[in-house]
């Protein structure tokens, strides 16, 4: 392990700390949430071990609320978490069978730079495991302030709207409802529209909203729009998008991007249309990947139904789609959506408020799926953990693989060692998650014996 420097102290500056949660895990939990007097966040950071694998060495430090917030958010890097640490203070220890010792105060500036995240990594949802503790102990806000669009939309020229449109639409607004509206404003603009209805919520009043609440909304509804859209244009097993100012997205853009075309009080309500319509067809791909999006509404109520879907949509769409429910669930908002089709007179209306969301996003985990196989190896054991039982062992071939002990051989694992070869048998679950590309692997050591040859 590197040598520090920094200050020496004979007591650990925090010393009664409640565990809210793990944040982030890789093989093992790296980045761990305390609170101290159950308000100030302390973070403790997993940054180094021994050779021999039984001593580890931690940061810790007291963080705010505000800047949890923000990383969690993706609005503070990891590395600026850690900078940003309350007073500067930030201790180093180290660790071997639950003691702590060579406690240090160590100066952000004195820290060796394997032990900090590169400046650019930001917050990632995929690898939390107590994300929605953390966010509930601390009772984080949702507040315009700790968000922002990180990605720059290029600038298209809106669509024209003339006085008299204009004032024909707001003497329409104090005459007939949001769904009557709905069906004037498709016709006019000749396309599909959705009117998105925020209803109610502590952060919606009539004809106002918080920034925060309707540009995530909007955003989020968006980026289903687009990932349903490339769906269409290249197929579900397309590759990901990774920017809308790259070629290909600049490219795509107009065929795969909405546009609001008229905002009104009622609580707020926003009426949206896709940007590029072919006026002479009334079955055009446009026409289509809005009545897609609330198909995937629909079947989402159900989980035999959204099982039957999943093979129609990417899991970049799923992906989207839990993104918009979170918001929803977030925001704690009541939201209707309602649809038209002007050319075809087809409407299609469906609400969302918090305990729906929350009914929803666990029927979209649902489609999470594991297949467990069973593998029998023999091997050399590289690494081991004798505290969270995980391991790294080395295949006769050179290759490695990484996992952890099941919980009843645990004991086992203080007399293993790094000379011997061992058989062991290996329980490895294929997870596929919804809404994301990859498979994940985990593997579980169920027997370990000592190889007799």
């Amino acid at each position: 392990m590197n040598e520090l420097q920094g200050y020496e102290v004979a007591t650990f500056p925090f010393p009664d700390l409640d565990l809210v949660g793990i944040l982030l895990y890789h093989d093992f939990p790296s980045t761990i949430v305390y609170a101290e007097d159950k308000q100030s966040p302390i973070i403790i950071e997993w940054v180094d071990c021994a050779d021999d694998r039984k001593t580890h060495r931690y940061l810790a430090y007291k963080s705010s609320i505000k800047d949890l917030t923000k990383y969690i958010y993706g609005n503070l890097s990891h590395y600026n978490l850690i900078k940003s640490a309350a007073d500067g203070l930030i201790v180093s220890y180290d660790e071997a069978n639950g003691r702590r010792d060579n406690m240090q105060i160590i100066p952000f500036s004195k820290i060796p730079l394997s032990y900090l995240p590169k400046k650019d990594v930001y917050f990632e949802s995929d690898e939390e495991v107590d994300l929605n503790d953390v966010i509930d102990f601390f009772n984080i806000p949702v507040k315009k302030n700790y968000y922002s669009i990180i990605e720059k939309e290029p600038t298209f020229p809106p669509s024209e709207i003339t006085n008299e449109k204009v004032a024909i639409e707001r003497q329409l607004l104090s005459e007939i409802s949001q769904k009557e509206l709905l069906k004037v404003v498709a016709r006019q603009e000749n396309s599909e529209v959705i009117n998105m209805h925020i209803k109610e919520g502590s952060k919606i009043g009539f004809g106002t909203a918080d920034t925060y609440v309707l540009g995530r909304l909007l955003i989020t509804i968006d980026d289903l729009y687009r990932e349903t859209a490339l769906d269409h244009e290249e197929g579900v097993d397309r590759d990901n998008l990774r920017s809308i100012n790259s070629k290909r997205g600049q490219s795509l853009y107009p065929r795969i991007s909405t546009r609001v075309v008229l905002a009104e009080a009622a609580s707020y309500s926003v009426f949206i249309r896709p940007i590029e319509t072919d006026e002479t067809s009334t079955d055009n791909h446009d026409h289509s990947i809005l009545q897609k999006i609330f198909s995937l509404f629909s079947s989402s109520g159900d989980k035999t139904d959204l099982s039957k879907s999943k093979e129609h949509f990417s899991s970049y769409v799923y992906k989207s789609y839990q993104e918009f429910l979170e918001v929803i669930k977030l925001s704690n908002v009541d939201l209707e959506c309602n649809f038209y089709n002007p050319f075809k007179e087809e409407s299609i209306d469906q609400e969302f408020e918090y305990d729906k969301a929350i009914r929803l996003l666990e029927n979209i985990r649902y489609l999470t799926t594991t297949e467990t196989e069973k593998i029998s190896l023999n091997i050399q054991f590289k690494a081991l953990n004798t505290n969270t039982g995980h391991y790294t062992l080395k295949l006769k071939d050179g290759k490695q693989l990484k996992g952890h002990f099941d919980d009843l051989l645990t004991s086992l694992i203080p007399s293993l060692n790094f000379t011997d070869r061992y058989d062991v048998t290996i329980s490895r679950a294929k997870i596929n998650s919804t809404g994301s590309k990859k498979l994940k692997f985990e593997d579980t050591i169920i027997s370990c014996l000592q190889s007799k040859t």
